[in-house]
């Protein structure tokens, strides 16, 4: 597994995603290729021979499951790190650049940040980028205030009244 996260560049990352959205693709073409009656109970479905394609692989699959993209890779990676008890902070900050690179960064650098509980300063940055993964920060990570990610607030209407209506709250969240 951890060969795959050994882009070297950006265009790597890039092809990797790419690659990763193209078989999501297929193999939801292939879901969508049996025909209905068969899709009526998809738990009976997804236990049954049918279920087990060869675009499949050995896994079953949803259309809701997201692409195994380099990031989803690295997320697997962190979530078994936290498993086994053994710290993944510098698992996470060797990918700095995967997370830049990869158009999915700042939705997996705050699943890491959820799942570890604790925010990450390295990832701010990349987070600040997307403005509803900086209200989910916000909110269940730092608990209050996303200072870096106050110029993405200004530029989407949405999530600055909701940004603005937390802080104004004063309501600290659990996660």
């Amino acid at each position: 597994m951890r060969q795959e996260l050994q882009n070297v560049n950006q265009s790597e990352a890039m092809e990797a995603y790419q690659a990763a959205i193209a078989d999501k693709e297929r193999k939801k073409q292939v879901w969508e290729s049996f025909p209905n009656h068969k899709l009526d109970d998809r738990k009976i479905w997804a236990d049954s021979d049918d279920a087990k394609h060869p675009l499949l692989g050995t896994r079953t699959f949803h259309p809701g499951q997201a692409a195994w993209t380099p990031m989803a890779v690295l997320f697997t990676m962190v979530k078994n790190y936290v498993k086994l008890n053994v710290d993944p902070t510098k698992l996470v900050e060797s990918q700095l650049e995967l997370f830049q690179w990869s158009p999915d960064g700042p939705f997996y650098a705050t699943l890491i940040c959820l799942e570890l509980n604790n925010p990450i300063t390295e990832l701010e940055n990349i987070i600040a980028k997307d403005a509803e993964q900086s209200f989910i920060y916000s909110k269940f990570v730092l608990k209050g205030a996303f200072e870096a990610a106050e110029d993405t607030f200004s530029n989407d209407e949405y999530y600055l009244e909701k940004y603005q209506s937390f802080l104004a709250s004063g309501v600290i969240c659990e996660a």
